[in-house]
C-alpha cells in the first residue's frame, strides 16, 4: 500500500464523490447528473437556474508527526474536513425533498468507507441549512477524514 500525499489524497477523496453523484444522483434528478463545483477550478459560469448543483471542498487541518524517525521514514497525520454544498431550486416546492436525496448520495458516497491509500472517513453528517437569499435551498454533508503520509 502506497501512502497517499497531499495532492493524491485530495484526487481520492474527490474521486468517491465523483463515482457515487455521476452512478446514483440520475436516479433522483429526472437522468442529469447535476453540476458540480471543484475546489480551485474555475467554474467559469453561474450555477444553472432552476437546476440542482453541488460545491465540493477538501480542507486538511492539524499535521502532527506520528512517528519519530529519520527523513523519508516518518509518518505524518494528516485530518481535515470535505464539505459538500448541495443547492437546489425552490422553484416548484422540492427543493427540500431534492436536496436530502442529494445530500444523502453525498453522504454515502463516504460514510464507514475507506481507500485503498489509507484515506479513512468517519462523522459523515447532513447539516440543514435551509433557504439562502438567493432562492436556493442548500444543505451541508460534513465528513472527517484522516490519513498518514511518509517524509
Amino acid at each position: 500500500m502506497s501512502l497517499p500525499t497531499f495532492d493524491t489524497a485530495r484526487d481520492e477523496i474527490q474521486g468517491l464523490f465523483k463515482a457515487r453523484w455521476d452512478a446514483e444522483t440520475p436516479a433522483v434528478n429526472g437522468g442529469v447528473v447535476p453540476r458540480v463545483e471543484w475546489q480551485g477550478v474555475d467554474a467559469q459560469t453561474p450555477p444553472p437556474v432552476g437546476a440542482p448543483w453541488a460545491r465540493v471542498t477538501v480542507r486538511h487541518s492539524n499535521t502532527p508527526v506520528h512517528t519519530l524517525a529519520p527523513a523519508g521514514s516518518r509518518r505524518f497525520t494528516r485530518t481535515g474536513l470535505v464539505t459538500v454544498q448541495v443547492f437546489t431550486p425552490t422553484i416548484d416546492g422540492g427543493g427540500l425533498s431534492l436536496a436530502e436525496k442529494l445530500a444523502t448520495i453525498a453522504r454515502n458516497a463516504y460514510e464507514g468507507r475507506g481507500t485503498a491509500s489509507g484515506i479513512w472517513f468517519r462523522n459523515a453528517r447532513i447539516q440543514e441549512i435551509g433557504l439562502d437569499p438567493a432562492g436556493w435551498y442548500q444543505m451541508n454533508v460534513l465528513v472527517e477524514f484522516q490519513y498518514d503520509e511518509r517524509r
